[in-house]
């Protein structure tokens, strides 16, 4: 069963003030095993996080994404998450969900050389696409 919590009024009244490119997230409880739901619902680029070890928490999962942001070996993994955040707008209301209409995904292990210098041994696997090689 699914019961939107976002008040429709408010919704609206959100929606009528924020620039056309906002995104104004409407929260829902689903009464459903989230994995499950993720397992019915996935797709390519598909996501699923959940708190584990027992403890309250938030679980998301993302499908369809609207963007997939991919950098070459060449580019800043992290100037690209920078460029696509700048361009978003998020008008929260009184939406209590953390990082709602988030950007969720991963990052290379590789991307760590951007932020510290390794050793010359080590093989930058970014050329492979983030892929073991054979």
């Amino acid at each position: 069963m699914i019961r939107v919590v976002t008040d429709e009024t408010t919704f609206r009244q959100l929606a009528a003030d924020a620039p056309t490119e906002a995104r104004i997230p409407v929260a829902a409880h689903v009464d459903a095993d989230p994995l499950d739901a993720y397992r019915r619902l996935r797709g390519d680029h598909g996501v699923f996080y959940e708190t584990t070890g027992g403890q309250d928490g938030w679980g998301y999962f993302a499908i369809d994404p609207e963007r997939v942001v991919t950098v070459g070996t060449e580019e800043s993994a992290f100037d690209a998450l920078r460029e696509t955040l700048a361009a978003e707008r998020l008008v929260r209301g009184d939406c209590a969900v953390p990082s709602p209409c988030g950007l969720f995904g991963w990052l290379s292990y590789d991307a760590v050389r951007e932020l510290e210098p390794l050793p010359d041994e080590t093989t930058d696997e970014r050329a492979h696409g983030g892929r073991a090689r054979p």
